[in-house]
């Protein structure tokens, strides 16, 4: 009978056809997926199982804008009226939370809108482990919500075996390894209580370091883990649970005092890779380990000290010992470990408790260690007094006082000493905290971890509007005006009822229109309103309300405006409206969830999504009711069983969300009603033709008997306020202008009664213009005063690159305004910001601005965790590191160095028995083992084996080649010999063979004798020479070696020489790429070398240097000519580069000899590239970097490509940071298309803001700061063919000449001060220099044209340009000017003028804006320091047609027209009309177009040119 209900019931409301979707289950999923999604509906596929066609079946897919999760399908589960799947991992985290769930059903989309909505707390949660710090092995309890206290050990890796449909805990695990909950695999008791937040289980490992806690549940997925349970430790790794190492024994306990002792050291947790052992800070040699034992070698006794020790920290008491002058060292000199009242003990928690029973003095000792260098403060807390003092460089003859709360300094790699003393009485509860300012975690990563955050305020002194009322003669009843609109009567002299009538005139008044309806929860957010429970957002008063004086504000909120998870407050059957007045640009659909019945008779607990059809909008307000019940009727939940009229709670009500991301949302009058009402708007506030002054309050104060005040407060801090009216009759037509700007009235109220109203004090108005922010060495320009927090965060996510690594809150009122600056995803302390308010504008008495920090960036470690700390010892300790963490001790850790139970050696001595086998007999004294295994012989570092012992010898054998070798014994359990010896083998030389040979060498030579190294043993220091030359080695053994003999002089390099001619006296040959230097000239053939002349070797010298140059400064811009003399520069000026610096920028070769060359200094444009591969909390993408540094000449291209997400960029020159709207002028790519690619040059410097079109409401920008190249001193470097040449200056002056120009400028400034920087000394420098540099400032034209929409001078072809500046030439032949590609010529010059014809014409491009460059010979290129770069700083082109030919053509088409003019080519195209027909362009030149005729009636037509889509103008 069950299973035909459930099928009855899964088969009700299934539907024939197209695949539909009803509902799903649940609602709420975790990030992390692994849950089991069901999804009601019909026509799903009746094909489950067809696994060769890839259409056929079910698929599903969770689809939000920049994310896609696929849900695989549970075949066995699904039927054509459910499906079930298993849910994915989101791939992008920073997006919206909302996914809608896509169903196709053998091929075909189902439709029906229904979604899911990822949420923190849907996963099981870990929250936290105890205990934090233990023992490995340790058993341990997991707190956190499991959402489930049923266990049961499923296999995970089985989806559909994990998709039955019940919660069950189905594995735990501490790290990567399970933790065990049963007591034994054969036994069901539980290690301890089992709840849906409690379990307590045994990790199977014994890994040493930090560890996080996670299970599986099923239909759940993988747990999460809460940053409040995460700590950091001592190497920056973040954990809940921290196993650490112990030693629990050393034997034995005393070692020689030159080490080799076998240690053996008993514990937990030892790890055979990862185990170091120190004794005395010196390595003990690691021989074996097993996780509870290790053995090791003990070092040298001189190789050890004093220093740190175990895990914990060193707690010294002298009881019963008391001073009050902690800081007096003569009084600490006193005590030490002899003392009769010392007692110690070593603390590893570091927040314990001592009992102290009587007054006594104390210390806590140890070493801090770190994981990075940075700046620190130690916090020791709960002492009746205290003193700290502290060694960074871990000396504790070098510490020195530090003061509660002081920074220092520590290094990752130096453990820094400290010390507490102490004087207490009574029980000491310490305490020890520790703060890491230079921290690698944020607040949301780590329960200690503190975000930086900055407070910025800006502090208007503000006036309030103030009028005061005095009365004069008996009370009156009369009325009060503003702008046109009057109170009801109310008594003058009664300051309350003024004060109600002057707060009814300045609210916004409604009314509500119903039959007879019931209201819940109603709300219209006013001061002494009461909110529904759950009411997300901030109240606002510097808005216009729908009604009253206040609105409620959802900006970056879920929408939540009502919450009451208890079913049975509030029935939709009673209330089934949900009304409010809504203003914001929002979606389409809002949410609400209920408490039902299913028809199983369950309860459920479910959100529902329905489309609210209401054209809300952000311009203004609109009010509507909404039908829960309808909503309900119409959802999945109705196949499942809702009937309409059946149990329905209202639990919570979501408002429609914003479709921008950084978009705000109004909600006012809100309330459950039983009927479907409206809300009306009648009067206004009487301030509303006042500008929109919006009163948040007024409030009335008394003077005396006859005088009180009126003070109008207001939200959005606006001034001109008119003076109040009062009047009994009939109000004075004049009022409206004449109480504006009146500052006093007298009113007759009749009856001998009056009332004088006196404007006080006048309002201030709001704070304009704008702020610089200075943060991080950047500075954001340009801030509103009124700006939103969540825009300002955009700003600086943008100005530093970064994405989502700012939080911004704000708070304003009149008399102030500030914002929270948090840095998210950036840990650490900053230096404080800083605020330029020269450019706000306050018509008040004074503005201010301030900046203070309210949280410092930092891991607060409270206390801070063990493995920070070691004890401070002045015993030889045995140390145990697994991990790079320290052992904790439980037992004896201390060795003694003593010689007395050791050998002692007295002699060695030694036969060979040939191939370099040596037996050494080493004798002595204390050689007690018998068993030949327990000694160790070393011969210079090589392992004797030993053979026999006696008491007296030790017989070993080694193989040994000739030098002095020291002999050392140990034996075990002692260790080494308090002594060593030395035993010497000889090297030698027994015959050599041949004994003569040729003086040009290279044949063999044997060389036999004893002692010899093997050649893989050989190093650069052992050898053969003959002759005081060295012989090279080929093959050696102890007793032979053999090598090839040099020639009579050794050759300098062996490369070849290629040759062309070869006779009997004489070869020609070429030598290939050489570095410059002397070569000897050797020459083979079949008979071997030839050996050389009698008088000295033939050589051949390489020369390649620089010996001077012209001048050694220029312009910051380039161009400077530079003559530069040497040697070996060649013929080939392509073979020779002369570079400056690393960045690229050469001397570009003009001309060159063989010992001169002459360039021209150019700066290299770089290319910057812009990708849309950053990420961003709405859309997923955004530009990388966002904000870049280029240099003028410099380019950058934006590169964006199609992600799955659809998304379509484009780039356009916006108007500022604030304002991300195109600017009208600058660079635009076009419309937004899904790849593509957009490149700009930038000429000037300037700071330029870029963005694009709104994706999906979210606007990406960015800024590009163009720098003008600074004064800097350039490495140069000649090189010929790669060769570098090598710099040897002379004493004789270098000239430099240009043909056709007699004289050059040269030198700086008159009156500027020319400073020289030498950054090569060894080497030839090029400085550049403002004193160098000349400088261009106006640019005009002899004609100009204007062609609408370019910017930019409008000139023609052949045009003369005059160039105004500084700096210049007095002869023409000194000047070069170039405008883009095309050459100016110069015709006139002085110091501060050069005119010159744009003559040409062939390299000319029309309508696009060309830079105007000027080189001075020889200080270079000129800066353009032309303030409006754009209109007044580049030339454009403009295309003009001076005549054309033929006058008329035929009828029938077919005839050649050719205009002719300047700036006609262009490579966007050029178009031709005759009239309305077209005129076939067939060529096109700089100063003509060629074009056929179309056929046309006959007529008189204007023909119509276009160059680059612009009409060109005629002059003929």
């Amino acid at each position: 009978m069950s299973v035909f209900v459930l099928l009855a019931a899964l088969m009700w409301g299934a539907v024939e056809g197209s695949p539909q979707i009803f509902g799903n289950s649940p609602y709420w999923l975790n990030d992390l997926g692994g849950i089991s999604l069901y999804i009601y509906g019909g026509g799903f596929s009746s094909d489950q199982f067809n696994h060769f066609d890839s259409v056929k079946g079910n698929k599903v897919q969770l689809v939000n804008e920049v994310d896609t999760i696929d849900c695989p399908v549970i075949r066995y589960l699904t039927t054509q009226n459910i499906i079930v799947c298993t849910v994915g991992p989101r791939t992008n985290t920073a997006g919206p939370g909302e996914y809608q769930i896509k169903v196709w059903s053998d091929g075909v989309e189902a439709t029906g809108y229904k979604t899911v909505r990822f949420i923190w707390w849907a996963a099981p949660k870990v929250k936290s482990v105890t205990p934090i710090f233990a023992k490995t092995g340790s058993r341990v309890r997991y707190i956190g919500g499991f959402h489930t206290d049923d266990l049961d050990q499923i296999n995970t890796e089985d989806t559909e075996q994990s998709a039955s449909g019940s919660k069950r805990i189905s594995k735990v695990y501490m790290g990567r390894v399970l933790c065990d909950m049963y007591e034994s695999a054969s036994n069901s008791t539980l290690y301890g209580q089992l709840t849906s937040s409690e379990l307590t289980c045994q990790p199977q490992t014994v890994y040493i370091g930090p560890m996080n806690a996670s299970m599986y549940v099923t239909n759940e997925g993988p747990s999460v883990t809460d940053r409040a349970g995460l700590y950091v430790n001592s190497k920056d790794k973040l954990y809940q649970h921290h196993t650490y190492a112990v030693v629990e024994s050393v034997s034995p306990y005393i070692s020689s005092t030159k080490g080799g002792t076998l240690l053996t050291i008993t514990g937990q947790g030892f790890s055979k890779d990862t185990t170091q052992v120190d004794v005395g800070g010196a390595a003990c040699e690691v021989k074996d380990v097993t996780n509870t034992e290790i053995t090791c070698i003990t070092p040298s006794q001189d190789l050890t000290s004093p220093g740190s020790g175990e895990m914990g920290l060193l707690f010294e008491l002298w009881r019963g010992e008391h001073f009050i002058d902690v800081e007096n060292e003569d009084k600490w000199a006193a005590l030490n470990s002899s003392h009769p009242s010392y007692e110690s003990s070593v603390h590893i928690e570091m927040s314990h408790t001592v009992q102290i029973d009587t007054p006594s003095v104390g210390k806590y000792r140890g070493y801090l260690h770190v994981g990075h260098d940075g700046l620190y403060t130690l916090l020791p807390h709960q002492f009746t007094y205290h003193r700290l003092y502290l060694a960074n460089d871990g000396n504790p003859d070098n510490m020195t006082y530090h003061h509660w709360n002081q920074d220092f300094t520590l290094y990752k790699d130096t453990p820094a000493y400290f010390e507490i003393r102490f004087r207490q009485t009574g029980e000491l509860k310490f305490l020890l905290i520790f703060r890491d300012y230079n921290a690698k975690f944020t607040y949301s990563q780590a329960r200690h971890g503190l975000n930086e955050k900055h407070r910025v305020l800006i502090n208007p002194k503000e006036q309030m509007e103030k009028q005061q009322f005095t009365v004069t003669g008996p009370s009156t009843m009369a009325k009060l005006y503003i702008n046109g609109f009057s109170s009801d009567l109310v008594n003058v002299s009664d300051p309350e009822q003024v004060l109600g009538a002057v707060m009814g005139l300045t609210e916004q008044q409604c009314m509500m229109n119903g039959d007879n309806p019931k209201f819940m929860f109603s709300c219209s957010y006013e001061k002494d309103d009461t909110f529904p429970s759950g009411t997300a957002g901030i109240t606002r008063d510097h808005v216009e309300p729908y009604c009253g004086r206040r609105v409620r504000e959802t900006r970056k909120r879920d929408g939540l405006i009502y919450q009451d998870d208890n079913k049975g407050t509030l029935d939709a059957n009673d209330y089934p409206y949900v009304c409010f007045a809504l203003k914001g640009d929002v979606k389409t659909v809002m949410q609400a969830r209920f408490y039902w019945k299913d028809n199983r008779g369950r309860d459920r607990y479910d959100i529902i999504t329905f489309t609210h059809n209401t054209a809300y909008s952000s311009d203004r307000w609109t009010y509507a009711c909404h039908n829960l019940i309808t909503a309900a009727k119409n959802s999945w939940i109705a196949s499942q069983g809702y009937t309409e009229g059946s149990t329905l709670d209202i639990l919570r009500v979501y408002v429609p969300l914003q479709t921008d991301p950084l978009g705000i949302v109004y909600i006012d009058e809100f309330t459950f009603s039983s009927e479907d009402i409206t809300v009306i708007q009648t009067r206004p506030s009487a301030l509303k033709s006042s500008g929109g002054i919006l009163v948040s309050n007024v409030q009335v104060s008394v003077d005396n008997n006859d005088t009180y005040s009126i003070e109008f407060q207001t939200g959005n801090c606006l001034s001109g306020f008119p003076l109040l009216g009062v009047y009994t009759g009939q109000a004075d037509s004049s009022w409206p202008g004449a109480l504006q700007s009146a500052t006093s009235e007298t009113y007759d109220l009749g009856s001998g009664s009056e009332v004088t109203v006196t404007r006080t004090h006048l309002a201030t108005g709001p704070v304009q213009g704008t702020w610089d922010l200075h943060i991080q060495d950047k500075v954001l320009k340009g801030i509103r005063p009124d700006i939103e927090g969540d825009k300002l965060a955009v700003k600086l996510n943008t100005l530093m690159g970064v994405n989502n690594g700012f939080y911004v809150s704000d708070r304003r009122g009149c008399d102030h305004f500030y914002w929270t600056i948090e840095w998210l995803t950036n840990p650490g302390r900053k230096d404080l910001s800083t605020v330029d308010d020269q450019n706000l504008v306050y018509d008040g008495e004074s503005v201010s601005t301030s900046v203070f920090r309210t949280s410092e960036g930092q891991v607060y470690h409270n206390p801070i965790s063990p493995d920070f700390v070691t004890t401070h010892t002045d015993q030889t300790k045995v140390v145990v590191r697994v991990n790079g963490y320290t052992a904790a001790c439980e037992g004896q850790c201390d060795i003694t160095f003593d010689d007395s139970k050791f050998t002692t050696l007295t002699s060695v001595s030694g036969n060979s028995g040939g191939e370099g086998v040596h037996t050494l007999t080493v004798t002595g004294s204390g050689f007690t083992a018998t068993d030949t295994a327990l000694y160790t012989v070393t011969v210079g570092g090589k392992d004797c084996v030993v053979t026999s012992v006696s008491a007296t010898q030790v017989i070993c054998t080694v193989v040994l080649t000739a030098g002095s070798y020291q002999v050392g014994v140990s034996m075990q359990p002692y260790g080494s010999a308090i002594n060593t010896l030395t035993y010497n083998v000889d090297l030698s030389v027994t015959s050599v063979s041949p004994t003569t040979g040729g003086t040009g060498g290279y044949y063999e030579l044997t060389v036999a004798g004893q002692g010899f190294l093997d050649l893989a043993d050989m190093t650069s220091q052992d050898g053969v020479t003959v002759g005081g030359a060295a012989c090279q080695v080929v093959a050696s053994i102890y007793s032979e070696v053999k090598c090839i003999v040099p020639p009579g002089l050794e050759a300098e390099s062996d490369v070849a020489c290629n040759v062309s001619n070869w006779s009997d006296t004489s070869i020609t040959c070429t030598t290939p790429t050489l570095p410059p230097q002397t070569y000897i000239v050797w020459v083979n053939n079949d008979q071997g070398r030839a050996s050389q002349p009698s008088g000295g070797a033939v050589t051949v010298t390489v020369v390649l240097k620089v010996t001077g140059t012209s001048t050694t400064q220029g312009s910051v811009k380039g161009g400077t000519l530079l003559a530069v003399h040497g040697q070996g520069f060649g013929m080939d000026c392509s073979l020779l580069e002369v570079r400056l610096g690393s960045r690229g920028d050469v001397c570009q070769v003009q001309e060159c000899t063989d010992t001169s060359l002459t360039c021209q200094i150019q700066l290299t444009p770089k290319n910057h590239f812009i990708r849309n591969t950053g990420t961003y909390s709405a859309v997923g993408v955004s530009w990388q970097p966002s904000s870049i540094e280029v240099r003028e000449g410099d380019t950058v291209t934006w590169v964006w490509q199609q992600g799955d997400n659809q998304i379509t960029h484009n780039v356009f020159q916006s108007v500022s940071p604030i304002d991300n709207s195109y600017n009208g002028v600058g660079f635009y790519s076009g419309s937004p298309i899904p790849s593509g690619a957009f490149q700009v040059k930038f000429n000037h410097e300037s700071t330029v803001y870029f963005a694009g079109d709104p994706i999906q409401g979210t606007t990406l920008s960015g800024q590009i700061t163009v720098m003008r190249p600074e004064q800097e001193a350039y490495p140069v470097q000649v090189t010929l063919g790669g060769i570098d040449a090598t710099y040897e200056p002379n004493d004789i002056d270098v000239t430099l000449s240009v043909s056709g120009c007699p004289t050059l400028v040269e030198g700086p400034f008159d009156g500027c001060n020319l400073t020289s920087t030498t950054t090569n000394p060894s080497g030839l420098s090029f400085t550049t220099h403002t004193c160098l540099t000349p400088s261009l400032t106006q640019i005009s034209a002899s004609t100009t044209d204007t062609v609408p929409g370019l910017r930019g001078i409008h000139v023609r072809g052949g045009a003369t340009l005059t160039l105004t500046g500084s700096g210049f030439g007095e002869d023409t032949c000194q000047h070069q000017v170039t405008v883009g590609g095309a050459g100016c010529s110069v015709t006139s010059a002085n110091a501060d003028t050069v005119t010159c014809d744009l003559d040409d014409l062939a390299n000319l491009v029309p309508v696009k804006p060309s830079p105007v460059r000027l080189i001075v010979l020889n200080r270079g290129e000129a800066t353009v320091d032309i303030i409006n770069y754009e209109d007044e700083g580049e030339v454009v082109v403009v295309p003009v047609v001076i005549d054309f030919t033929p006058r008329q053509g035929s009828v029938a088409g077919g005839t050649t027209v050719t205009f002719t003019g300047t700036g006609l080519n262009s490579e966007s195209g050029v178009i031709v009309y005759m009239g309305g027909a077209s005129c076939t362009v067939m060529s096109v030149t700089a100063t003509s177009i060629t074009c056929l005729t179309s056929p046309l009636a006959e007529s008189v037509v204007m023909p119509t040119v276009s160059v680059a889509g612009v009409r060109i103008n005629y002059d003929y």
